[in-house]
């Protein structure tokens, strides 16, 4: 089947792209409104842009209602944190993306625990084995209703039993278990890593 991407509702290319592009890391964001609320939300258009300086993006898309909460705190002050998802917090990582008023936050919501960050001001979360610190390096809105957040990451913070030589022990895949979103409503867990030598 042949579909012209630009004769699809905005409802059908979503899923197709969800389906498509699969697995996609959530990058779990952990970020403070402006007047100190925290708030939590998982977003899988993420990705990583550069090492040095190392930078990700991730993509916010608006509700009906306008930007969303992660977008425009961090839009206002410019840090947050990206939380890896183990597989023992993938239950409230979903209780977290349910659509909650700006002044509740998703951490008391979730029941998840945070842990203060070592640079930024946004709360990490307690139990995530890697939390990304990083503050704002572009806020771009290359469509309408979509803002593209890229952030420099300024702290890594990062398990001691999941670091090896410093690097990341293959075993942490086993260990942690990250959770990964496909298409719909499924998840998926990371199979044990295979190594194959690359020319």
């Amino acid at each position: 089947m042949i579909l012209n991407a630009k004769d699809l509702s905005r409802k059908d290319a979503y899923f197709l792209m969800i389906g498509s592009i699969v697995p996609r890391p959530i990058a779990w964001v952990s970020s403070l409104s402006a007047g100190g609320v925290p708030n939590l939300a998982p977003f899988s258009y993420f990705m990583g842009v550069s090492s040095k300086p190392a930078l990700l993006a991730i993509s916010v898309a608006d509700t009906k209602d306008g930007m969303k909460d992660t977008a425009r705190n961090i839009l206002a002050t410019k840090e947050f944190v990206v939380n890896l998802v183990p597989e023992k917090l993938e239950r409230e990582m979903v209780k977290s993306s349910e659509p909650f008023p700006p002044d509740v936050s998703e951490f008391d919501a979730a029941g998840v625990e945070s842990v203060p960050s070592a640079s930024v001001a946004p709360r990490g979360v307690k139990g995530s084995p890697i939390r990304l610190e990083c503050r704002l390096h572009q806020f771009l809105n290359p469509v309408e209703g979509v803002n593209l957040i890229i952030g420099e990451v300024v702290t890594f913070v990062i398990d001691d039993e999941i670091l090896t030589d410093g690097l990341i022990d293959p075993k942490m895949y086993e260990r942690c278990r990250p959770v990964a979103r496909l298409g719909t409503n499924l998840y998926s867990h990371l199979e044990p890593p295979f190594e194959m030598d690359r020319a």
